[in-house]
């Protein structure tokens, strides 16, 4: 089983923000798949998700990842039960 993790993060690139969000692997420290969008929101997200798991990635992965609104979002779980990914939170 694959064990990988998921991260939005905003970047300050001068006058403009942008947000990326990755998965990586856990194993090797690698970069998965990512995504660069002008909001930080659950589609931005899901699309990375939906990419890592069309490369087989995912499939049978544990997917960690922190509290953010984007990653408890019923959208968010719903495609990860559909994906056959199980999901793993950091505790608060």
């Amino acid at each position: 089983m694959k064990v990988g993790s998921i991260c939005l993060k905003k970047l300050d690139l001068q006058l403009k923000n942008i947000c990326m969000c990755a998965t990586f692997d856990l194993y090797d420290k690698s970069i998965l798949s990512y995504s660069l969008s002008n909001k930080a929101n659950t589609e931005l997200v899901l699309k990375v998700l939906e990419n890592s798991y069309t490369k087989e990635i995912l499939k049978n992965a544990v997917l960690h990842s922190d509290r953010g609104a984007q990653f408890t979002s019923l959208q968010y779980k719903e495609t990860l039960e559909r994906l056959g990914v199980t999901h793993s939170m950091s505790r608060v």
